[in-house]
């Protein structure tokens, strides 16, 4: 019989019969780990410093507004901080300048709580 013909073959064959599985390169039919040291060393590498911190791949717009946002915060924190102790003139300077950081902001955070929903990412 040649492997084009079919037959009929009872349940106690088919519970018997040895089971085959090729290896078409597939990394886990080999039995390796698919994150061993050089995979992870790898992949630390695309991550960079920032990313391996707050994530990477996908989210790498999501980082770059993280990251704005933790700056603009400090500098207001400065802007606030130099608000305290400056003269009229200056401190009215200063507040317009807080309101610019506080609207960039609220930007990057639109735009990280916003992008959560879109489809595009596919």
């Amino acid at each position: 019989m040649t492997e084009s013909e079919s037959r009929t073959i009872s349940l106690a064959e088919a519970r018997n019969a040895p089971v085959e599985v090729g290896d078409q390169g597939n990394a886990l039919a080999s039995g390796s780990d698919p994150f061993t040291p050089n995979h992870q060393k790898h992949y630390a590498q695309q991550l960079g410093w920032i990313g391996q911190v707050i994530g990477g791949k996908k989210e790498k717009a999501g980082n770059i507004a993280f990251v704005a946002i933790v700056l603009c915060g400090l500098l207001l924190v400065a802007v606030l901080w130099m608000m305290s102790s400056a003269e009229d003139g200056m401190a009215s300077t200063l507040g317009n300048i807080a309101t610019a950081i506080i609207a960039v902001m609220s930007g990057a955070l639109g735009f990280v709580f916003g992008r959560g929903g879109s489809q595009s990412d596919s």
